[in-house]
């Protein structure tokens, strides 16, 4: 991935805006190689600038914000793409706030102290996940682009087998820690054994697929934290609306430090109140989680540690419950 300096990234802003701007900073995971994410000011505003380095991505994060741009979602608006002379592609889009949600209640201090305005921010990212969830609502799972989407699938068990295949070949061709294996062998075959369950979801509608509290922004506003909006929609996709709610289990409704923190019941309550708990979703809850846990682990050991730490403890957590 091509590297910028900031006094590089100035230039381009500079000949893109036709306008000087100024206090740049780099923000974002860069060492993730997935894309460059700075912010800036132009014209007394805070904007994001954004270079995509993975394929898709800006099709993806554009073609789904111009889906929800008109709606009572908050999200970023787009002002401008293009491209670079180097061939990547690039966003200018709204800036929306200063802290991560994961920021906040990763702080022991800061959730204990801001409980209940955190318990409000749940139901309010489960209320706009499910205003997300009802659009483009539709039969089979997609692909979306800039400028549309295409259909891939009828059904959801040959969606996840397609790409279960694929995560278990990622794994046969890596070397795990022989403790490690022996988990994933079981969810492998739990999964193998159990994933026709899924043959009745057809349903799909507009998912983030990638939500959590890194996604997810707050402001602190005369010592109140509140909930800004929903960012890094580059994931985006048309599949099974439960998928946005796995996320949520398995980052917090599940981690014993937020477990009697009320943050289940907050985003379930926002999210029924726009509309209903996505079909097979409980009763399937298990084995989705499974599926997660053997993605996360396909392709994090070797590069991610933490990330992958965290995919065999749920598969853990899963195979203890069946």
């Amino acid at each position: 991935m091509r590297e910028y300096s900031i006094k590089q990234i100035k230039e381009i802003l500079n000949d893109i805006l036709k306008e000087q701007v100024f206090g740049i900073q780099a923000i974002g995971n860069h060492e993730l190689n997935r894309h460059l994410v700075y912010c800036f000011i132009s014209n007394n505003e805070k904007m994001i600038f954004k270079i995509y380095y993975k394929k898709h991505k800006r099709n993806k994060e554009v073609g789904a914000l111009s889906m929800l741009k008109d709606l009572s979602i908050r999200c970023p608006h787009v002002y401008k793409v293009g491209q670079l002379k180097s061939g990547e592609e690039w966003a200018i889009m709204k800036y929306i706030g200063d802290y991560t949600l994961d920021e906040i209640i990763l702080n022991k201090d800061l959730l204990d102290k801001h409980l209940c305005e955190i318990q409000k921010i749940f139901f309010q990212v489960g209320k706009n996940i499910a205003f997300i969830h009802k659009q483009m609502i539709k039969d089979g799972f997609y692909k979306i682009y800039e400028n549309g989407y295409k259909k891939r699938y009828e059904n959801y068990d040959k969606f996840m087998i397609n790409k279960f295949e694929i995560y278990e070949r990622w794994i046969r061709n890596k070397r795990y820690p022989e403790e490690d294996m022996k988990y994933i062998e079981e969810a492998l075959g739990y999964v193998n054994k159990n994933i026709k369950d899924l043959m009745g979801i057809c349903e799909s509608s507009l998912i983030h697929n990638d939500i959590d509290g890194r996604n997810i922004i707050v402001n602190i506003v005369e010592g109140k934290i509140k909930f800004s909006g929903l960012i890094d929609f580059e994931q985006c996709c048309i599949d099974y609306a439960g998928r946005d709610l796995v996320f949520f289990y398995r980052r917090y409704f599940l981690n014993k430090e937020f477990q009697d923190k009320g943050f289940e019941e907050q985003f379930l309550r926002g999210y029924a109140e726009a509309r209903r708990i996505p079909k097979y979703f409980e009763e399937n809850l298990n084995l989705l989680l499974m599926i997660e846990g053997v993605r996360i682990c396909s392709w994090t050991y070797g590069i991610f540690p933490d990330y992958y730490e965290e995919g065999i403890n749920l598969l853990k957590l899963c195979l203890k419950k069946e």
